[in-house]
């Protein structure tokens, strides 16, 4: 008798713990930001194809060909002020 409620008090145990361990793992529903000071871009075979970074306070995207060289930047010469209207 005292091995079964042994056994059930540990097993009830297991069980919380496995709830609460599932209940902590939850992604919270209005979390949806995603931070970075770098994204990279990689095709199917590895290679970085564009990059969004901030480079001196500065937002950047670079495109790279299939041989990893740098084809476009933006902004190549700053940024410049938006009006809206």
């Amino acid at each position: 008798m005292n091995y079964w409620k042994i056994t059930t008090g540990l097993l009830l145990l297991i069980l919380v713990c496995m709830l609460l361990i599932g209940a902590y793992r939850q992604p919270q529903p209005g979390m949806k930001t995603i931070e970075a000071e770098e994204f990279i871009l990689k095709d199917s075979s590895g290679k970085t194809r564009a990059t969004l970074s901030m480079r001196n306070d500065k937002p950047e995207i670079d495109f790279y060909d299939e041989a990893g060289a740098l084809i476009s930047k933006v902004p190549d010469r700053g940024l410049k002020d938006i009006q809206a209207h």
